[in-house]
């Protein structure tokens, strides 16, 4: 059985994992939703204006009334530079999908692998997900690598020995 708690704040050595805020609007913008690097991996257009990436962010805090939503974001350094959320949640069976993306002058520096290890964390330790399935673009090799992370638990159990 799950016990859902919401997209509650999450701390790693050097990462804030916390809700959207309105005020994230512009980082938001400038940092992602108008990167065409990070948009050609994911299912929705770039965006051309600050107001549509408002559109979205409404939706996503929205969303924060549901205990059963999860979506972070990723603050490194006091800016939000990207976005991990839990998905297509199975109550019954005990699993969800994770996505996750982060702008483009972020990549490959081990961002994106450290909010993944603390999402696992929390939705295998505190909300009591059996599985995490994770999906990646097959053009995005450095997606890929943090995919394999969510889709071996093996692996999270050795990152996180008992």
């Amino acid at each position: 059985m799950l016990i859902h708690k919401g997209t509650v704040p999450i701390k790693t050595k050097w990462l804030v994992l916390r809700k959207f805020t309105m005020n994230d609007k512009h980082s938001v913008y400038h940092n992602m939703t108008s990167d065409v690097q990070v948009t050609k991996y994911l299912s929705w257009e770039t965006h051309e204006s600050l107001e549509k990436t408002a559109e979205m962010l409404t939706k996503w805090i929205s969303g924060y009334e549901n205990p059963e939503f999860y979506r972070w974001a990723i603050e490194f350094e006091d800016e939000v530079i990207g976005s991990v959320h839990l998905l297509d949640i199975s109550n019954k069976s005990c699993r969800c999908d994770s996505g996750y993306y982060i702008g483009s002058r972020w990549w490959n520096i081990g961002i994106v692998t450290e909010t993944a290890y603390e999402v696992m964390r929390f939705a295998f330790e505190v909300i009591g997900m059996h599985k995490i399935v994770a999906w990646h673009d097959a053009d995005n090799a450095a997606s890929g690598q943090v995919s394999r992370l969510y889709n071996h638990t093996n692996f999270f159990l050795s990152y996180y020995p008992e």
